[in-house]
């Protein structure tokens, strides 16, 4: 397991319901795709909402963080599978 909270691009879809869910993360300069979240989680940190995902790309799983105050994403942990 690899702590992170490092700053990342994502390319996420939002369904018409307001729902967001990552799709895809460059990391090291490439694009992961990754499958459809199998947890998702919400928490207030101060006035922010964060929306918390895990995700795997079939290799490693991602715990992705979304703060929608700032609407950006982090890469909190990668763990092997």
């Amino acid at each position: 397991m690899e702590p992170l909270n490092q700053k990342i691009n994502v390319i996420a879809r939002f369904n018409s319901a307001g729902t967001v869910y990552p799709i895809y993360i460059e990391l090291s300069g490439n694009l992961i795709k990754l499958k459809k979240p199998d947890a998702i989680w919400k928490e207030r940190v101060g006035r922010n909402l964060i929306t918390r995902f895990s995700s795997s790309d079939g290799a490693n799983r991602y715990i992705l963080a979304f703060n929608h105050e700032t609407l950006e994403w982090k890469l909190e942990v990668i763990i092997d599978e």
